[in-house]
């Protein structure tokens, strides 16, 4: 058994169109950026979990990043429930993925969509036990963007999951996952990142472009934070 993989999950032809920065021209330009990205930066096999009608054996670029440089891309058609929203169509995938990998990996890290973490590396260099995640007490939400967990932890207590969301209802992956979390007593085996995820997002929903270090007092701020937290053995971020 390998030790860990990356999972990548994305949506070229938006399911659901909210704004004009789902044109899936843009979107399939920042997707191959991405996914290069995290070739460059880690060792570790990636999976690339997409559920879009997009036809990828038509797309010279991709293929060369699946054929000729090693990014397993794993097709999964439409939802049957896209107007419950993309946290459900995310776990949804990654339920099947994590079946289909748990005997080849000992754990794995998830990173969302077109999201580039440019530190991943000081967040995931060590052996996972449990589960890695931020979680916020003030808003009672787990940070699902980017999360590091064994294949074991997610089999055990997260498998379904996704069932329970439904965006137009405010149950959001984030708050299913944090309820979770807290009421069946497993957040003595999850553990905040060791250092703020710096993070950088091509386009919001307000077309333009995120760098959450460009705070770099609040950033400091936050990393400060997590030390206390992590001398007390307190696994919620407050900031």
């Amino acid at each position: 058994m390998r030790e860990r993989c990356l999972i990548i999950t994305g949506t070229v032809v938006p399911n659901v169109v909210l704004v004009r920065y789902d044109d899936p021209a843009i979107r399939r330009q920042q997707y191959l950026k991405v996914l290069s990205f995290y070739l460059e930066t880690l060792d570790d096999p990636i999976y690339f979990l997409e559920n879009s009608s997009y036809d990828f054996s038509r797309d010279d670029d991709f293929q060369r990043l699946f054929y000729e440089r090693g990014i397993e891309l794993v097709k999964f058609p439409v939802s049957h429930e896209v107007e419950r929203g993309k946290g459900l169509q995310e776990f949804e995938m990654i339920d099947e993925a994590v079946k289909s990998l748990s005997r080849q990996y000992y754990s794995f890290i998830k990173v969302s969509r077109r999201y580039q973490y440019l530190n991943i590396k000081k967040l995931t260099d060590f052996r996972c036990e449990g589960l890695i995640i931020d979680m916020s007490r003030r808003f009672k939400v787990a940070i699902t963007s980017i999360f590091y967990t064994t294949f074991a932890f997610y089999q055990e207590n997260l498998v379904d999951l996704y069932l329970e969301v439904d965006d137009s209802r405010g149950q959001w992956i984030e708050r299913r996952l944090y309820k979770r979390l807290k009421n069946e007593g497993l957040c003595r085996y999850v553990h905040l990142f060791p250092t703020s995820p710096a993070l950088w997002i091509p386009y919001s929903t307000r077309g333009s472009e995120i760098d959450t270090t460009r705070g770099k007092l609040m950033y400091h701020i936050r990393n400060i934070e997590r030390i206390i937290l992590r001398r007390f053995a307190v696994n919620e971020l407050y900031l």
